[in-house]
């Protein structure tokens, strides 16, 4: 009997549930095949209790897929009657929602709310309006961020913490839980800060998410004797929140080791051809003040993928002398990379040869391609000779007077006869051509005076051109980029064996001035230096700021007129290399300004 009651009762809610559904569709008129005024009207109700558009589809997504609403349902069946019905939120946003104006109907969010941003950029939206309408009964909102492309931390929270000025803003939400997945970390040194604002936020319970499958690229060095080094970019915070490099659970592909006395990971003679990984996996304890209890644990972990720099293509345009006659390009990038050099205009010049690969791929030797000219015949029109001067003709000597008769006269003296005038010089002829002088001793390489350079390996700075311990300056050790000494170049001389020497003074980019007691020689050997601007666009036309301090856009090429700041990490767009005196800046897309210096942008394969 009990059994037949049973099934009574089932049948009359299937029923109910039936005609509900029907209900709830949209009537279509067969003449017009539009919607009923009815409709239109629950059309209007929705977007007047569930303003955003964005979140109208996700939520309509939601509902068909947990099966709440037909496959073929659309916006005007979501009603507050549905909501009422609903006991747990688990959304997908994948669309741009700035507010979540609507959910308080939903009696899911009265116990837990889950929100997945998926691949988009959008944030955490507006809380002010949700918190204002929600009960007083516990509720916990769960967000989280998968696959959006973010890769610095710092700024990412800053943007989140708009919407989270103050704990008071979290209101009624009894616990807010961050996560983060497959995405671009490889430094949660802010998330220390960020957490301790918050009583009734932290991440995601257990450590579940954390900062799981992070995916980034690395910088590594070639070494002279073949090792390939990797000055470790993993960072985490101790129980203090200061920055410290992340020293274990790091491991290595190709037999790849982590130095912890020197933070670094080296592959010995490794093939920089092959495809090398850092794998990384760190479980930590979370600061956050809600999760100061057992067993809440941040997970940290993800792959790097490591570009190895190769050897720079040095590109040169001469003359047939071997004479430099416009600035030669430095063209550097990772091993395996394709170059494409290219002839240029000379003014006055007419290209002729070329001497190198002209294309090839970046590797592990130094190439040099040159280009030459042969200068073009003017003629040059001599100078039209100065017309002599007219000699004075000669006076005529005076008759003399006859003398009166004496007794006896004398006979007069006769005259002097007349000196005969001087003939006048030939003029000479001009030279048809002036002597061309030129300077061969300086080799092709060489950047011009005034131009600056960077160490890429150990150097000293000498007093003189012939370097000895007893002349040394200063001893500068191999750096990370954004340390490495950079110098102006002066002049150049050489040593008593012929090598070439830069006659330099240091100079810092940063505090934008030269710094004292460091004027001397160094060596001009593109294995120890090279230019410290880029002379070439990226392939695909993509910059990563590396400058700890970020950069700043400009509107002028001088880099006046300051327009917008960029944080370190931020890819940018660029158009068009410029010149400036005697360096160089990229071009925005929007026409500003930012640096070329090497310390503060570098190439990306972001795409």
């Amino acid at each position: 009997m009990k059994k037949f009651e049973y099934s009574l009762l089932a049948l009359t809610i299937a029923l109910g549930v039936s005609f509900l559904q029907q209900g709830s569709k949209a009537s279509t008129s067969p003449e017009t095949g539009t919607r009923s005024s009815q409709i239109v009207e629950s059309r209007e109700t929705l977007d007047s209790w569930m303003p955003d558009k964005g979140l109208q589809q996700d939520i309509l997504a939601y509902l068909k897929k947990t099966s709440q609403l037909p496959k073929d349902a659309t916006l005007e069946d979501i009603t507050k009657e549905v909501a009422k019905n609903n006991r747990y939120i688990n959304i997908d946003i994948t669309n741009p929602v700035s507010s979540l104006q609507g959910l308080e109907f939903f009696n899911g969010m009265f116990s837990i709310g889950f929100l997945t941003f998926r691949n988009t950029k959008v944030l955490f939206p507006d809380l002010s309006y949700l918190n204002s309408n929600l009960s007083n009964s516990y509720h916990q909102l769960t967000t989280q961020y998968d696959n959006n492309g973010f890769n610095d931390l710092s700024q990412t929270l800053n943007q989140i913490k708009q919407q989270l000025s103050t704990r008071e803003d979290l209101g009624k939400l009894h616990v807010v839980y961050l996560g983060f997945t497959h995405q671009h970390f490889t430094d949660i040194s802010p998330w220390y800060g960020f957490s301790q604002q918050y009583s009734n936020l932290s991440l995601y319970q257990n450590g579940f998410w954390g900062f799981n499958n992070n995916t980034a690229f690395a910088e590594a060095q070639l070494e002279e004797n073949g090792d390939i080094v990797l000055k470790n970019p993993l960072y985490i915070f101790d129980d203090q929140g200061n920055r410290i490099s992340l020293t274990d659970g790091i491991t290595a592909t190709n037999n790849g080791s982590y130095d912890q006395g020197k933070n670094e990971i080296i592959w010995h003679n490794a093939d920089p051809n092959t495809k090398l990984e850092v794998n990384w996996k760190k479980i930590m304890s979370d600061p956050s003040p809600y999760n100061k209890q057992p067993n809440k644990d941040i997970n940290f972990n993800g792959q790097l993928t490591i570009n190895v720099l190769g050897r720079p293509v040095t590109v040169n345009y001469l003359d047939e002398s071997h004479n430099k006659i416009a600035e030669s390009k430095i063209i550097t990038g990772y091993f395996g990379d394709n170059y494409k050099t290219e002839q240029v205009d000379v003014p006055g010049y007419t290209f002729i040869s070329v001497d190198g690969e002209k294309v090839g791929k970046i590797g592990a030797k130094n190439v040099i391609v040159n280009y030459y000219y042969k200068k073009e015949s003017t003629p040059t029109v001599p100078t039209t000779p100065t017309t002599p001067t007219v000699p004075t003709v000669p006076t005529v000597p005076t008759t003399p007077t006859v003398p009166t008769v004496p007794t006896t006269p004398t006979t007069p003296t006769a005259p002097t006869t007349p000196t005969a005038p001087t003939t006048p010089t030939t003029p000479t002829v001009p030279t048809t051509r002036p002597v061309q002088v030129s300077d061969s001793d300086i080799p092709n390489y060489v950047v011009a005076k005034g131009q600056a350079v960077y160490a890429v390996n150990t150097i000293g700075l000498y007093k003189k051109g012939d370097f000895s311990k007893r002349n040394r300056i200063k001893y500068y050790k191999r750096a990370v980029r954004i340390n490495r000494p950079e110098f102006v170049v002066k002049g150049y001389k050489r040593d008593k064996s012929g090598k070439l020497r830069y006659r330099v003074q240091q100079y810092s980019p940063y505090a934008k001035r030269y710094i004292k007691g460091t004027s001397g020689y160094i060596t001009s050997s593109v294995k120890y230096v090279i230019p410290a601007y880029y002379a070439t666009l990226p392939a695909n036309k993509k910059i990563k700021i590396i400058n700890p301090n970020g950069i700043n856009s400009y509107r002028k090429r001088a880099l006046t007129g300051e327009i917008r700041h960029f944080k370190k990490g931020q890819i940018l767009k660029v158009k068009k290399i410029v010149k400036y005196k005697y360096t160089t800046r990229y071009q925005l897309l929007n026409d500003r300004y930012i640096t070329a210096n090497k310390k503060f942008v570098i190439f990306t394969k972001f795409k």
